[in-house]
């Protein structure tokens, strides 16, 4: 696979749907996937978003590669960055 532009280094990346939970929330939640940030370019037009991070929501998964360090993120290594109520199920897509 080609490598993301947000990973730096050549993690291998995963194609997967990711959907979000969270315990006791009456309103949309969006959460951004850690690990990496968005990639800016500075071009002739100014500075352009080259790659987003991405983003879960829920009331809309997220279905695209992931690299070692977002899937990390979502299965709480080192610890978890994100609220504790939070559920991520991550589904890998063949």
């Amino acid at each position: 696979m080609a490598k993301l532009l947000r990973c730096p280094s050549d993690a291998p990346t995963v194609k997967c749907r990711v959907e979000l939970m969270v315990l006791h929330a009456n309103e949309v939640i969006h959460q951004q996937i850690g690990g990496h940030h968005d990639v800016y370019a500075d071009g002739a037009r100014g500075r352009e978003m080259v790659e987003q991070a991405p983003w879960v929501g829920t009331e809309k998964p997220f279905e695209g590669e992931l690299c070692e360090h977002e899937l990390q993120f979502l299965n709480g290594v080192p610890g978890k960055d994100y609220k504790k109520h939070f559920l991520f199920t991550v589904t890998k897509l063949s």
